[in-house]
């Protein structure tokens, strides 16, 4: 399973104000719709259809350090929801129960550290928190734009994986003192999943995030477009076609 996109609504106005020396606490929730069509001509089978839903309630703590913040991150539930008891899905929720950690997050969002205690699942914890903390550059404003050219490459029980990315972003006026930022991006992904099967493909998605004058997310949307190619042995060529969406509440 790609990488997916978070998007998120706030209900707390209160949350906005920045910490200063001690921890603030706050709880999101994380639900992600994923539709994927795998085309298994290739091998003489029909296609698979996939639809799900599920919810991550992820708790951060987040205190002022010098140059950016100390995170700490807990999973404390993951809810499957309708299409979510599908085998193909199982692995990635499990990857999200009972994950916690803690790291950095510089002063222009990005993630450092997070391992998990099962330091396999550190991608996914990373993952969570680094959407949470939108990649804005110090000193932004209303009216900015610029762009970011990003590689990384995440390990995980099931493969390992390099996205190349070009995004774009707008930055407007946004409640108290924050900002809201749209986002385009394109990006190609390459590397190996499910035991070694190549994989390679592109996609782009968009976003619409609110940014707290904290750093954290606070509102927003995304959608995030996926083809991919897996080259079993022997077995041609399989199209996978992704579509990633989903919704972050700040909870009270």
């Amino acid at each position: 399973m790609i990488p997916s996109s978070v998007i998120a609504a706030v209900t707390a106005a209160a949350l906005v104000a920045s910490p200063s020396g001690a921890a603030e606490t706050l709880r999101y929730r994380i639900q992600q719709q994923i539709d994927q069509v795998v085309d298994l001509t290739a091998m003489g089978q029909a296609e698979q259809v996939l639809s799900a839903v599920y919810d991550v309630f992820l708790t951060i703590e987040v205190t002022d350090s010098a140059g950016g913040r100390a995170v700490k991150a807990t999973v404390d539930s993951v809810i499957p929801g309708p299409g979510a008891d599908n085998p193909a899905l199982a692995g990635v929720i499990n990857a999200f129960k009972d994950l916690h950690g803690a790291g950095f997050v510089d002063a222009e969002g990005e993630a450092e550290g997070f391992v998990d205690a099962d330091s396999t699942r550190g991608p996914q914890l990373r993952g969570l928190v680094d959407g949470l903390f939108p990649k804005v550059k110090a000193g932004t404003k209303a009216g900015d734009n610029w762009s970011d050219t990003v590689s990384t490459t995440d390990t995980v029980p099931t493969g390992i994986t390099t996205r190349n990315s070009v995004t774009n972003h707008v930055a407007t006026a946004g409640e108290g003192g924050g900002l809201r930022i749209s986002s385009t991006s394109a990006y190609s992904l390459s590397g190996t999943v499910q035991g070694d099967l190549p994989i390679e493909g592109k996609g782009n998605s968009t976003a619409e995030v609110h940014v707290a004058p904290g750093g954290w997310l606070l509102s927003g949307k995304s959608e995030d477009q996926s083809d991919l190619l897996v080259a079993p042995p022997g077995a041609g060529v399989i199209p996978i076609a992704n579509q990633v969406s989903g919704t972050i509440t700040l909870l009270q």
